[in-house]
């Protein structure tokens, strides 16, 4: 379950108790989440290194990128709905492949109040032909609809 606070994302419930939850922040090492740059829709992961800065990973070097750029979550982990807000490009170098993009955190990891868990309701499913109906239904037959 994706935890966040109004500011932006602020990482993973990895285990429930009755009152309380622990809570894996972006920011730690074993941590990510899909991202997008919110002006050119660049798509990458972004994840923790054990420090302040979270890091954008796997964007090539001639993709144009720009520090103060805002970083926004691309839905695609399936954890975090699009659009949130992860951050804010601080620095950008070039690496030998790709470039090494720091991203400071939109959400204060270091003065957390008060936060809001995503819930997540379903998986999402594989389409697959669909299942044969039960042999004993009190559903009605299906009608046809009036053009």
């Amino acid at each position: 379950m994706g935890v966040i606070t109004p500011d932006g994302v602020v990482g993973k419930v990895i285990e429930a108790f009755p009152n309380t939850s622990q809570v894996l922040l972006l920011t730690d090492r074993e941590s990510g989440v899909g991202a997008m740059l919110a002006d050119s829709r660049i798509q990458s992961p972004v994840g923790g290194v054990g420090e302040p800065l979270i890091t954008m990973k796997y964007v090539p070097n001639d993709d144009d990128v720009n520090i103060g750029e805002r970083v926004i979550t691309s839905g695609m982990d399936r954890i975090f709905p699009r659009d949130l807000p992860v951050g804010t490009i601080t620095e950008i170098k070039p690496g030998s492949t790709f470039k090494q993009i720091r991203i400071k955190p939109a959400a204060n990891l270091e003065k957390l109040e008060q936060v809001l868990v995503l819930l997540t309701l379903h998986p999402l499913k594989e389409s697959a032909a669909p299942a044969a109906a039960p042999a004993a239904s009190n559903a009605a037959p299906p009608q046809a609809a009036n053009p």
